[in-house]
């Protein structure tokens, strides 16, 4: 493309976010194909790498290689130390055996795949990783035949089917007995992936919601003036910029940890589920709500909503399903502190943050009174059993996904006063804050407060600190004692 260095993750991800408003689907393939080239260079010989690496990182059509990820079985699904396909040493390479019951970008040109070695452990460290080819050496396919395409209910463009190993020669990657470590490296990425994707996705559904609102005409006016509509789509539009900031916070802990950061580690192993698991469901709803803003001409296929709403309701499946990733979170507080670590670096950031009004620094004590909070929790968390906690993970997500969101509105909104002057992201902040974490449920007093700030939101317009200020006095008075 024409640069003189790699693309950084966060330029990475902001241009995923951006392809995928126009199409989920395809990105798959893209993330793998990535994934991929990172988990080779990170792991597998110099000789595969020299052989592979850059085929599935060239700019040229002609030479570009794909890559799958072939791990889920049948009976196993997110049980992976389950799995039952067999690797058989033969020389200098294994045969593989059995069936992977879920691969997408099925038509890829190289797989990584997890099997277990004959005479391995049980459970998921026995299995290793593979590389297999869809060709030989002789250009003749490799011992694997794709059995049926799966008739999904959406990413319609991009192939997933089942496939049966018979004999399929494959090459392992690293150490055979690291192979699932390795490739939930590989699935760390992916989910980031998903998160990027999702929030594409949120975005287009709340453009053309918007954009159908500007220009519809219903009960005498634009139905973006109606007090009900704007409620739907500031709702939208919290998610869409909650999305957005965190998506590129956490792809910014991944270039940290390219740089061997203190911190970053442990930032992007607890960030990539929380934001697996929120923003991947929130895709759902956002979308099924843009449908409606259409109406009936949102149900019907010739526009873009439908195929909106099936792309979206995949996100929270692949690569572990919200229970999964929730469980996930839990894992990496309690095993590597990563909890602590992220409550850390928020503190840190709120330190440094200044505005000058004293709404901005009371909305900072809010701030600062909710990670306590989460602190108290967190340590709750760690004292309970596994079953307790079984029960409460995915709030426990929601409640770090919430909080960390709060911190990114009040260092955009700092730097968007200091910049433009204008205060309308802390007036995403409060109405963040007053959805999601405000201990007093919502009224028709809120109405009253937000009635003349919100469509200048939705429009993405300057708001000045006096049209905010009751506003945010309203919501700060909600919060009592957290």
């Amino acid at each position: 493309m024409g640069r003189d260095r790699p693309f950084k993750k966060i330029e990475k991800y902001a241009l995923w976010s951006l392809f995928a408003q126009g199409e989920f689907g395809l990105c798959c393939p893209m993330s793998m194909t990535d994934a991929a080239a990172t988990v080779l260079t990170n792991y597998a010989s110099k000789e595969m790498k020299e052989k592979y690496v850059p085929r599935l990182t060239s700019t040229s059509m002609d030479d570009l290689f794909t890559a799958g990820q072939f791990m889920t079985e049948k009976h196993g699904g997110s049980d992976v130390g389950e799995n039952t396909v067999s690797a058989k040493l033969n020389g200098d390479h294994y045969e593989i055996y059995g069936d992977k019951w879920f691969c997408s970008n099925v038509s890829g040109d190289v797989a990584l795949v997890l099997a277990r070695p004959e005479g391995a452990q049980e459970g998921s460290k026995g299995l290793a990783m593979f590389l297999v080819p869809k060709y030989l050496e002789d250009g003749t396919h490799n011992h694997y035949t794709i059995l049926r395409l799966k008739d999904k209910l959406g990413t319609k463009d991009m192939a997933s089917g089942e496939i049966n190993f018979h004999g399929a020669i494959g090459y392992v990657v690293g150490s055979i007995d690291n192979g699932f470590k390795q490739m939930m490296s590989m699935v760390n990425a992916s989910r980031l992936s998903n998160a990027v994707r999702s929030t594409g996705i949120m975005r287009r559904s709340f453009l053309e919601a918007i954009e159908t609102a500007k220009e519809r005409e219903a009960f005498g006016g634009k139905l973006i003036d109606l007090p009900m509509m704007q409620e739907n789509l500031v709702e939208m539009q919290l998610d869409v910029e909650a999305a957005q900031a965190m998506i590129l916070y956490t792809a910014h802990q991944f270039d940290e940890n390219d740089q061997n950061v203190k911190g970053a580690k442990e930032m992007m192993r607890i960030l990539t589920p929380i934001l697996k698991g929120y923003i991947c469901k929130r895709a759902r709803y956002v979308s099924a709500e843009a449908m409606e803003v259409r109406g009936g001409n949102g149900y019907i296929e010739e526009w873009v909503n439908p195929r909106l709403v099936r792309d979206a309701h995949l996100g929270s499946i692949w690569e572990g399903t919200t229970n999964i990733v929730a469980l996930d979170v839990i894992r990496a507080m309690r095993k590597e502190q990563a909890g602590e670590v992220l409550l850390s670096k928020l503190c840190e950031t709120l330190t440094t943050l200044r505005e000058g009004s004293e709404l901005f620094n009371m909305a900072k004590s809010v701030v600062e009174a909710q990670i306590t909070h989460v602190e108290s929790v967190m340590q709750d968390v760690v004292e309970s059993t596994d079953r307790e906690v079984n029960a409460f993970a995915r709030h426990f997500l929601e409640l770090l996904y919430h909080t960390t969101v709060l911190v990114r509105f009040l260092e955009e909104a700092a730097v968007e006063v200091k910049e433009s002057k204008s205060y309308r992201k802390l007036y995403v902040f409060f109405q963040y804050y007053r959805r999601y974490l405000s201990r007093e449920p919502r009224s028709v007093q809120d109405a009253r407060s937000t009635a003349a700030v919100s469509k200048q939101m939705l429009l993405w317009q300057t708001i000045h600190f006096e049209d905010v200020e009751e506003y945010g006095q309203y919501v700060l008075k909600q919060a009592v004692t957290i």
